[in-house]
């Protein structure tokens, strides 16, 4: 098909890869659904519906293999990735239910946050974003090291974003800043409900709820095993090129050192799925009791992490 080059470039110049007979059905698809069929018309289209499908079942894979498996690395070049889910860390995930499900009052607010910032303030002195992001093959998670205002816990789980330059990652975690993250927008159908907020929340407190009962004071994640990918295995650093646009000016040296082992190790502890944890012990929230089963106190060990931002 003479569309399938064209468009292919159109993909590449952005950076994405596709698998090819994806593209020749897209194409398919876009010209028995719409009558235009120019070129710009029909790249445009293609590149919305990768926006909106999910790249696990695409199967692309973009990131190194066994990323998860070195304690310290960097990646280098552009990153095609897709947001499953995402929720802040700074704040007790209780206290965010609370509030998504529209039950919070001053006082649980002020027992489960221990703050009297408003939201606004809050988040914009300590909001942290954990990202679950995939290439389609390899999970992995992102950390708003810095504040990075297009990054939003209300984006749509499924949405699409580019990860680009030299980028520091611990034990599988990504260190995001504005300087290395696009959002480039779209979702997937079937995540909406799955991993929206409320949804999001509730298992990582089913989580803590469980890693409490076998082992007290430590924390667990869902990290995915990565799958089989291409590229260079067991690599100290990592390069993506893609196309040759020149990559963006980074600010790694200034920003990315500044965690030391010690720090890391201590703030993000079994795959630093951080969060804080309590016991909702007021008349309040006894509904929520018996299935949460939260910890009556914020982690110390958090606290220390937080101490050093």
């Amino acid at each position: 098909m003479q569309l399938v080059l064209p468009v292919r470039r159109y993909l590449t110049n952005r950076h994405i890869t596709v698998p090819e007979d994806w593209l020749t059905a897209c194409i398919d698809w876009v010209l028995s659904e719409y009558s235009q069929n120019k070129v710009p018309f029909i790249q445009e289209q293609v590149y919305q519906e990768w926006l909106h499908a999910d790249l696990t079942e695409l199967g692309t894979c973009c990131l190194p293999p066994q990323i998860q498996d070195h304690l310290s690395t960097t990646i280098s070049g552009y990153f095609p990735l897709q947001m499953n889910s995402v929720r802040d860390i700074s704040e007790p995930a209780y206290a965010q239910l609370l509030k998504v499900e529209g039950t919070d009052n001053e006082n649980t607010t002020v027992s489960a946050t221990q703050s009297h910032m408003t939201q606004a303030a809050r988040e914009k002195a300590d909001r942290m974003l954990i990202l679950e992001l995939t290439d389609g093959t390899t999970v992995v998670e992102g950390m708003e090291y810095r504040p990075t205002p297009n990054l939003s816990v209300n984006l749509s789980p499924g949405t699409k974003v580019l990860v680009y330059g030299t980028i520091k990652v611990r034990r599988g975690i990504l260190f995001l800043t504005q300087q290395n993250i696009t959002v480039l927008g779209g979702k997937v159908m079937d995540l909406l409900e799955k991993n929206d907020q409320r949804n999001t929340l509730i298992t990582a407190l089913n989580t803590q709820d469980i890693d409490s009962q076998e082992q007290p004071r430590r924390y667990t994640s869902n990290n995915t095993q990565p799958g089989t990918n291409t590229g260079i295995a067991g690599a100290r650093s990592y390069s993506n090129s893609g196309a040759s646009a020149a990559l963006p000016t980074t600010n790694e040296d200034e920003e990315i050192d500044f965690f030391d082992d010690e720090i890391f190790e201590s703030g993000f502890d079994q795959d630093m799925a951080l969060e804080n944890e309590l016991v909702q012990d007021s008349a309040d929230n006894h509904e929520f009791t018996e299935e949460l089963n939260l910890e009556n106190e914020f982690d110390e060990d958090l606290d220390e992490f937080m101490s050093q931002m």
